[in-house]
């Protein structure tokens, strides 16, 4: 009798696994949200930023939310030692040791898009790419962007295709760790982090700054 039940309960359980599997089926298989910024950790303590960058806190007004609770709202300052510093630009890791997660290999992904809200009266522009190369602090290689022009006042979907033929025409070697780097058809499984960066350079106070509001960072796999 108790081997009948056995029998009965494990046909059972087969049949609720088999007609659950398709209301399961994952619709967005093919894309990671990379960061939607719905928490502190690891959203926010991933955030790498350059030298002088500026600000980047959390918001939670729902206006400026492309989806869910929370977004990150940005203000760069950049560059106000000098007018010749760099243009402020910060990151976005692909990978965490502490928290787990690990997207470096970019030989499958067909684009990268995110959502930025211009909070400004005027269209600003930001170039959106890949950083190819982490060695510690502010010390990395990036390949060339994407520019995008922010219409004002309003959600901008950044779409970044992968064409790491034209990306790696252009390498960023202002804060080259090694003078003999070079980029290699390996690099592409080990790409570190995705990058955003600013035309404006000069600002003494972030209450100055231009504000933009990040949300769903996500990588699309083809």
């Amino acid at each position: 009798m108790k081997k009948l039940l056995r029998i009965f309960s494990l046909i059972l359980s087969l049949i609720l696994c088999l007609s659950i599997m398709p209301a399961c089926k994952d619709t967005t298989i093919n894309q990671v949200a990379l960061y939607d910024f719905e928490t502190w950790k690891p959203d926010f303590s991933c955030i790498k930023g350059g030298q002088h960058f500026g600000v980047i806190r959390r918001n939670k007004d729902v206006e400026f939310c492309k989806s869910g609770n929370y977004s990150a709202k940005v203000m760069p300052i950049g560059g106000h030692i000098n007018k010749y510093a760099i243009p402020p630009y910060f990151w976005f890791p692909t990978n965490s040791s502490a928290w787990g997660f690990d997207y470096q290999d970019f030989t499958k992904v067909d684009y990268v898009s995110c959502w930025v809200y211009n909070a400004n009266d005027v269209e600003k522009n930001v170039t959106m790419g890949l950083v190819d190369n982490y060695v510690g602090f502010e010390k990395v290689d990036r390949l060339s962007g994407k520019n995008f022009v922010l219409k004002p006042n309003s959600w901008n979907e950044l779409i970044l295709p992968m064409n790491f033929d034209l990306m790696a025409s252009t390498i960023n070697y202002e804060l080259l760790s090694s003078s003999n780097y070079t980029f290699t058809q390996e690099s592409i499984k080990k790409i570190e982090g995705i990058y955003f960066s600013f035309l404006e350079t000069i600002y003494e106070e972030v209450e100055y700054a231009p504000v933009y509001y990040f949300d769903d960072l996500t990588i699309v796999y083809k």
